[in-house]
């Protein structure tokens, strides 16, 4: 089984989940009448090994936020570390005491995580319909005026 999975392409599966996944949690009224849903970008790091296709490796501090490398002190370069990393960027849905993947993309860690958002959660409306989410919530990292209207509607 394996050895089936390996030649499945990532954007294969990511497809298939924020799809077909999706459908059928909505066939079987699994989305809470709430419908509150959390937008979230998370780093996966990964061995620093050039076959993780897609990642790539940037400099992170303490608390593994990014940093720009170039802009440090000679001091502050001693305290940060190069990773290899994805970014996956998810559409949470809140369900009770726990929550459910409603959407994912991994994507390159230097990857600007508020257009996927968005764009998981278009598709999301797209194939579940309107009404189904009624509040995202977001941090700070994916305000963007322009896209916050259409989804207050």
């Amino acid at each position: 089984m394996r050895k089936a999975l390996k030649g499945v392409a990532a954007a294969r599966w990511q497809d298939w989940y924020n799809a077909g996944v999706q459908e059928v949690y909505q066939r079987y009224g699994f989305f809470d009448p709430a419908g509150i849903f959390v937008g979230d970008g998370s780093y996966l790091f990964v061995p620093d090994n050039e076959e993780y296709e897609g990642s790539v490796v940037m400099w992170f501090d303490e608390h593994n936020h990014p940093v720009d490398y170039e802009k440090l002190t000679p001091k502050e370069r001693k305290q940060v570390r190069r990773r290899r990393c994805y970014k996956m960027v998810s559409l949470l849905h809140l369900r009770g005491q726990s929550f459910v993947y409603a959407a994912v993309a991994v994507v390159p860690g230097n990857a600007h995580e508020s257009p996927i958002l968005y764009e998981l959660v278009d598709q999301f409306v797209q194939r579940v319909g309107k009404g189904v989410m009624k509040k995202v919530i977001l941090v700070r990292g994916f305000s963007d005026g322009t896209r916050i209207s259409p989804c207050e509607q």
